[in-house]
């Protein structure tokens, strides 16, 4: 009696670790040196070209100078355990009105920012030499970023101030959600509530100093 065998595919993966100096891909001539850990990368067609600026250490994947790079235009992404977006940077801010901000000149104008996907930071520093003319109440206008719309992160965050026109306490800005301008808020003495600023608050001398960390929509 025979024995009947039936043919079979069987796949095999080989695995082959290359080190030192390896030729050129497809017929392309010379040859590419990868030095330890480094990454190759291709010509856009058929062939290597030199390791690239990446490393990889089996953990951690750097670029060749230790920094990681964004691009210049956030790509947004939807996940949550996904960062997007880094960037520093200044900013201009101006110390305006609801109603309208005109005819204003500063001694200091000054303003920074750090951006971490959607969080932002920003510092600055303000002082009049002349206030203009101002209309409705007081604003921080400017931000870099708009303020995420969510209503209840409407977050008070408190500034060191000089030369006022009208004594308060304390001083500081509430966030106004999808815009890029908080409004200021007093306390006055009796410390009872807070109260929208307006112009007469500031005078041609009035400064500002602080900073403000808020979600941007994007």
């Amino acid at each position: 009696m025979s024995q009947g065998f039936t043919d079979s595919v069987i796949p095999i993966t080989l695995t082959t670790e290359v080190t030192g100096t390896l030729p050129v891909a497809n017929g392309g001539t010379g040859v590419a040196t990868v030095a330890s850990n480094n990454l190759l990368t291709g010509n856009g067609t058929s062939a290597l070209v030199a390791e690239s600026t990446l490393t990889y250490d089996g953990t951690t994947l750097t670029l060749g100078s230790g920094q990681i790079a964004f691009p210049a235009t956030q790509a947004a992404s939807s996940g949550a355990n996904t960062l997007d977006d880094y960037e520093e940077g200044t900013w201009t801010p101006v110390i305006g009105g609801a109603g309208g901000t005109s005819g204003q000149t500063y001694a200091v104008q000054t303003g920074t920012y750090i951006k971490t996907g959607k969080q932002v930071v920003v510092w600055f520093r303000t002082e009049f030499s002349a206030k203009g003319t101002i209309t409705g109440a007081l604003q921080l206008q400017g931000l870099p970023f708009t303020i995420e719309d969510v209503v209840s992160q409407r977050a008070f965050m408190p500034f060191w101030y000089e030369a006022l026109a009208v004594n308060w306490i304390l001083v500081g800005a509430i966030l106004v959600p999808n815009t890029t301008a908080p409004s200021f808020y007093g306390s006055s003495a009796a410390g009872t509530s807070l109260a929208t600023l307006a112009t007469a608050d500031v005078g041609n001398a009035t400064g500002f100093t602080g900073s403000l960390s808020y979600r941007a929509t994007a």
